[in-house]
């Protein structure tokens, strides 16, 4: 493929050939890794004897020597895993372009941005077995038990599809097919005189099936899936229940610029700053998290090839869901994020943008939006977050350390009026939670706002935390 001007032709494709010359160096790469780390080993190990002591103080050399069962944990020997995955990945990916290529030439087009996926090859079959359920919804009688069992079985179609043959459904459905698919599932209301009368899908099979075909479209068909299934972009709506008294004008969505990475320099509790949304009860959850298990924070969240992002959470009964959302961002008049930020990372806006989808505790009408995570009690973030139970703790001190030093996360709210002693009138907010920070040497609990590291810690005997505090809730971030 080339883009020309008057004078000038430009190649702005994939080149195969090469490509596939690099997935054999690749290969080869991969089969040599281990000899070559036995090779440094043995010549690292003879230096040692010789010089009786450490010829290298060097920790990327000094890995080398590290091995568990004879499996080298670290580079080179540990490359030739991941060296073979990007092989097989890129050779994948060469063999779908070609067959593409094979299909626009019988007449078949496909968009270009979905060529180079790591995908088996699309079959226009199955897109337009899809398209045919679709169209059959109209006028059909679902009979006595209602319709969700049909719109399972299209939700199991349509998830099914991969990117190109999905790319095919939504352009060959009429609007009228889109919108009478989108207003079905989004209706659960059931007769009330048949126990057996079951319609719609729920909000999380709703969200489950938005955000697996968001996942793969192009980004021309994001707003036409968020209007089919309007859970998948939440309303950024917030009310007055925001304690940090942070006023948010004139919002809009859009991607950061500069582009602005998930990650900067990892996970930490420093990264979390709460915005214009008065969630502080999930978002000291997420503090927590991140600063007892940063790794469940990171394999909990993962950018998809078309730009949207999924984030990993659970329902009422532990079970995973990746919640997928468009990368925009709900943003204030200067560009920032107008909800949760970080220090130059993303990562805690998209957890905050996908709870807001996901929560459904709300019981004020606002469930799908911003507004709906706004308030709650401090059990409640953890199983989202974790899949795993929490504990609703009495406020008192040796029960709180004794769930801390178990390895679990506490959270602990303020009363919603409180007088407190003039030493702590810069750090403690009423209605407000904290997560547990740790303990000082002199037995004072540490309790960190999730307003961010410009606001202090607070530090407190255990007589002023039982004074002082109103509830507590602790979960663990693993089993």
């Amino acid at each position: 493929m080339t883009e020309s001007d008057q004078s000038t032709s430009r190649y702005v494709g994939f080149d195969v050939p090469q490509i596939r010359g690099l997935v054999t160096g690749l290969r080869a790469a991969a089969t040599s890794a281990p000899t070559l780390h036995q090779d440094v080993a043995a010549v690292l190990a003879d230096a040692d004897e010789d010089t009786d002591g450490p010829v290298t103080t060097s920790p990327g050399l000094e890995n080398v020597m590290v091995s568990v069962f004879g499996i080298p944990l670290h580079a080179p020997g540990a490359l030739a895993g991941p060296l073979d995955e990007i092989a097989d990945s890129s050779g994948r990916r060469c063999d779908h372009l070609e067959e593409l290529k094979d299909l626009e030439q019988d007449g078949i087009t496909v968009d270009p941005s979905l060529a180079f996926l790591d995908e088996s090859l699309p079959d226009r079959a199955d897109a337009d077995e899809a398209v045919e359920a679709i169209e059959g919804l109209d006028g059909k009688d679902f009979g006595t038990n209602g319709n969700r069992d049909d719109l399972r079985d299209i939700a199991s179609t349509l998830k099914g599809l991969s990117s190109a043959e999905l790319n095919w459904v939504l352009n060959d459905l009429s609007v009228e097919d889109r919108q009478r698919l989108s207003e079905l599932v989004g209706n659960t209301d059931d007769s009330g005189l048949n126990p057996f009368d079951h319609n719609g899908l729920p909000h999380h099979e709703r969200l489950d099936l938005g955000g697996a075909l968001l996942s793969k479209a192009t980004p021309g068909q994001w707003s036409m899936l968020t209007q089919m299934f309007p859970g998948v972009h939440p309303p950024f709506d917030p009310g007055d229940d925001n304690k940090k008294g942070a006023t948010i004008d004139g919002v809009t969505w859009d991607v950061p610029k500069p582009p602005v990475p998930l990650f900067d320099d990892g996970v930490s509790a420093d990264d979390i700053s709460q915005g214009g949304v008065g969630d502080c009860w999930f978002l000291a959850s997420v503090v927590g998290v991140a600063g007892r298990d940063p790794q469940a924070i990171r394999e909990g969240i993962k950018q998809n090839p078309n730009g949207t992002v999924s984030v990993r959470l659970h329902d009422s009964d532990g079970a995973a869901h990746w919640v997928t959302v468009s990368p925009e961002l709900p943003l204030d008049e200067n560009g920032n994020p107008a909800g949760a930020g970080g220090t130059d990372e993303l990562w805690v806006a998209y957890y905050e943008k996908a709870f807001a989808t996901f929560y459904d505790q709300d019981n004020d009408g606002h469930t799908g939006s911003y507004r709906a995570i706004e308030g709650d009690f401090t059990d409640k973030a953890g199983p989202y977050l974790t899949g795993r139970p929490s504990e609703d703790l009495d406020v008192d001190f040796d029960e709180v350390r004794e769930s801390y030093e178990d390895g679990k996360v506490i959270v602990a709210g303020t009363p919603g009026e409180k007088k407190v002693e003039d030493k702590f009138k810069d750090g403690y907010v009423t209605g407000h939670a904290y997560v547990v920070d740790g303990f000082t040497d002199d037995g004072k609990i540490i309790l960190r706002n999730p307003w961010g590291t410009a606001y202090p810690k607070l530090e407190m005997t255990p007589e002023e935390f039982e004074k002082y505090f109103s509830s507590a809730g602790s979960f663990p971030t693993r089993d």
